[in-house]
């Protein structure tokens, strides 16, 4: 049918003119959007003519328009070891009704060669003799120097196109047992790859329809049946000239990092019991005293009645009861003595939390290490709330964090051997927490060290004075019970600790 007719049959029918009216604007707006686009497009005929291409292509290739108008695309574009090949792509595209995509080489006008993914289909209304082909021409250059910078990393990567594996890298293969012959173009389900939970399915279907991406660990299953725990990072990708998503997955094997983690939890319990250690030993003339006092007091009394009893005198029933009933009381205090000395040196990850007040784990710690103080000519000042606000706590780990911090001042000021030398303990309540502050007149921390102080082994002390690990166990006490902990240096001299705890109330009640 040709123009003229259209023309003439269509005074007849002004619907018809307005469908090709707006088939026309479609067209052209098509045209536009493709002409702008920075995707390669290109149409051409079978025996090698080209009818429309937009700039795109022309920076692809490196031919300009007038010199596209002229070539045979067969003869220019299509490399010379390929030429021949067409042919089967023809019968391919005529037999199928939708887009098909295909790898190849493009050579461009300077003859290097590029390697590209075309995704073309055949016009519906193309002459049999001579079919018209159209459709975006993309550049994977970078895309295969991906796959190449991946092939050998120390990550397992597997690409999915929808549901299907499309590449895997030689970590992959060696990390779960599958080569890339048995897995590329296959359903990844039909693998037992990957095991997750229900909670990670949710989580991960949200992680990547919301942000394009997820991150979690889970268990891998290799080809053998063996099970290793592993990290998945997926991230979503699109190409705007494809209707799919692709998915690029990570394996990270973390055996070996789970297994550092397990010693690293070793070494840490083994460090809080050596410092559990040392501090016993810096309260030991404390405990001393205290079990001494008791004891003094029960020697006296038994010795007040042997005196009695060696000279026959009679003693009331009720008086030895009486006497009897101090013994008790001054065993009581030994017991409790030995009690918390005894769960102050046990080792546990999970201490039983309790309500607290720290004035009294401060004030019971000063007892203990009273006469140390005094032998190191230490004079200790306090300025404690007096309706301090409880704290949610473990007594012995409140206990274990004052006996580290005063133990670390005694240290620095036996060091400066000033004349006076001072210690100050300090208690307030600022909003929703508790504070504690230590402070001493030392010589203060040295700035080289003042933002790592609390990592394990870091220290300004002698290697007879110890290993540095006191500072770190209070970091890790004091983190696990929800408080912080922070050094800074004082104005004039010396260093002050300040630990923050959140109030029990503002807890309970979700204030925090």
């Amino acid at each position: 049918m040709s123009v003229d007719h259209k023309q003439n049959h269509n005074q007849h029918h002004p619907a018809s003119i307005t469908e090709e009216t707006e088939t026309m604007k479609h067209l052209q707006m098509f045209k536009e959007v493709v002409d702008n686009s920075t995707n390669p497009f290109a149409a051409g005929y079978q025996d090698g003519h080209i009818s429309y291409w937009n700039r795109a292509f022309e920076e692809l290739t490196g031919y300009s328009s007038r010199e596209l108008k002229e070539i045979n695309w067969i003869d220019a574009l299509v490399p010379a070891y390929l030429r021949g090949q067409e042919a089967t792509l023809f019968t391919l595209l005529s037999q199928n009704q939708s887009a098909t995509s295909f790898e190849q080489k493009l050579r461009r006008k300077d003859g290097t060669l590029v390697p590209i993914k075309y995704t073309v289909r055949q016009a519906h209304s193309s002459n049999a003799d001579c079919p018209l082909y159209y459709g975006f021409v993309t550049d994977i250059s970078r895309e295969i120097s991906l796959q190449e910078a991946l092939r050998f990393i120390s990550q397992g990567v597997m690409v999915l196109e929808g549901r299907a594996i499309i590449w895997v890298n030689q970590t992959f293969s060696d990390l779960t047992g599958y080569s890339f012959d048995e897995v590329v173009d296959t359903d990844y389900r039909g693998f037992n790859l990957i095991n997750l939970s229900d909670n990670q399915i949710v989580e991960m279907n949200k992680g990547v329809d919301r942000k394009g991406k997820w991150r979690g660990n889970i268990i891998a299953c290799r080809r053998n049946g063996i099970t290793f725990p592993c990290q998945l990072s997926i991230t979503s990708i699109r190409n705007e000239n494809e209707p799919s998503y692709r998915f690029i997955i990570l394996f990270s094997d973390i055996s070996e990092q789970i297994k550092l983690r397990q010693e690293q939890n070793r070494l840490q319990k083994q460090t809080a019991a050596i410092q559990r250690l040392t501090s016993l030993s810096a309260m030991s003339a404390g405990i001393v005293h205290e079990i001494a006092q008791p004891l003094n007091s029960i020697k006296v009394l038994v010795d007040g009645m042997l005196y009695y009893y060696d000279r026959n005198y009679q003693i009331p029933s009720s008086e030895v009861f009486e006497k009897l009933e101090e013994i008790s009381v001054e065993l009581h205090r030994i017991n409790e003595i030995i009690r918390h000395m005894r769960s102050f040196a046990k080792i546990n990850a999970n201490p039983r939390l309790e309500p607290c007040n720290l004035n009294d784990s401060i004030i019971r710690t000063l007892k203990l290490l009273g006469r140390q103080l005094a032998a190191h000519d230490i004079k200790v000042s306090t300025n404690l709330h007096p309706d301090l606000p409880q704290i949610y706590a473990n007594p012995n780990r409140l206990d274990e964090i004052i006996i580290n911090l005063l133990a670390n001042a005694i240290q620095e000021l036996d060091k400066v051997g000033y004349k006076h030398r001072e210690i100050s303990c300090s208690t307030w309540q600022d909003k929703n927490f508790v504070i504690l502050e230590v402070s001493d007149n030392a010589a203060g921390i040295e700035e080289s060290v003042l933002d790592s102080i609390f990592e394990p082994f870091i220290t300004t002390k002698s290697v007879r004075q110890g290993m540095g690990l006191g500072l770190s166990v209070v970091h890790t006490i004091v983190t696990r019970l929800g408080g912080q902990i922070s050094a800074c240096n004082r104005d004039g001299s010396g260093a002050t600790f300040t630990v923050k705890f959140p109030v029990l109330e503002s807890i309970r009640e979700g204030g925090l």
